[in-house]
């Protein structure tokens, strides 16, 4: 829990201590491991590298869930392929969201139930609270590995997931160009404020936007770079079949860049990969 950056408790002027807002802060009891995709600006492509990043780290055998908590704007159920999602959501008896199986992953998304094209126009109070709620009600199977998709920025999302559940790292998502890697160190810096471990920094769409600004943010930080995903224009319209790259084009430079990146964040996490034989938990 962060003790210097943004304090456990402070004190109103007439003396009276606030609620500890870490206080309600859990460890998932069926999941081992969350990670956060973030990223500092919106168009980078996040959400898409961590549909096809929770797939790869699947393929390596390591038990993966994906939470969409893009509460602004919800893309997974289009980019896994999930339609009519609201008409499938159910809860269990005790109120716990049942996840929906999207290429063989558990998978929930704020957009199980938000209308289709509504805007959510919620004030911070309320955003924190429906984090909340979401992040730790839903009836997760046996998980080695939770992937939680951010909406970009630094905003009340970030802030509320993190005092809600214990994260053991995150990933941060941005392109070549220079505002994009500004905006990256923000979001960097806020994990690192919340004292979530940055796992590293990946650059999307390197090629015609440029390269070296993932690299640069990286080494500005002292984080890992994870890696470059080559500019695939064939990668958005695998996202808007619902056919994720890594599944439909394993091959491709795209897909290769994407695995490798898994491997890497797999490694950082503890697990090394055995040929042939997936992934093992080095720390077990």
């Amino acid at each position: 829990m962060p003790s210097s950056a943004l304090p456990l408790a402070s004190v109103h002027p007439g003396g009276a201590p606030r609620r500890d807002p870490w206080a309600g802060q859990v460890r998932l009891a069926r999941v081992r491991r969350v990670i956060a995709v973030g990223a500092g600006k919106g168009g980078v492509g996040k959400s898409t590298v961590a549909v096809n990043l929770a797939l790869a780290l699947a393929a390596e055998g390591i038990r993966v869930g994906l939470l969409d908590a893009d509460i602004y704007g919800p893309s997974m159920p289009i980019l896994l392929g999930i339609t009519a999602c609201m008409a499938r959501a159910r809860v269990t008896p005790e109120r716990h969201i049942v996840p929906l199986l999207a290429h063989g992953l558990p998978f929930v998304s704020f957009g199980f139930f938000l209308g289709a094209g509504a805007p959510v126009v919620w004030r911070g109070p309320m955003v924190a609270k429906a984090v909340r709620q979401f992040a730790t009600g839903v009836a997760w199977p046996e998980l080695d590995l939770l992937v939680v998709d951010l909406p970009p920025g630094t905003g009340d999302v970030p802030l509320s997931l993190a005092q809600a559940l214990a994260l053991d790292g995150a990933v941060v998502v941005t392109q070549p160009a220079r505002v994009a890697a500004v905006e990256a160190e923000k979001a960097a810096a806020l994990f690192r404020a919340l004292e979530v471990p940055v796992l590293g920094i990946v650059e999307n769409m390197t090629g015609p936007f440029g390269r070296g600004g993932g690299r640069a943010v990286a080494d500005t930080l002292e984080v890992p770079f994870l890696g470059e995903i080559p500019f695939d224009s064939a990668v958005v319209s695998d996202g808007d079949a619902g056919t994720p790259t890594v599944l439909t084009r394993p091959q491709s430079a795209a897909a290769l860049a994407l695995q490798t990146i898994a491997r890497r964040v797999a490694e950082s996490l503890g697990w090394q990969h055995i040929d042939g034989d997936g992934a093992r938990d080095s720390s077990a």
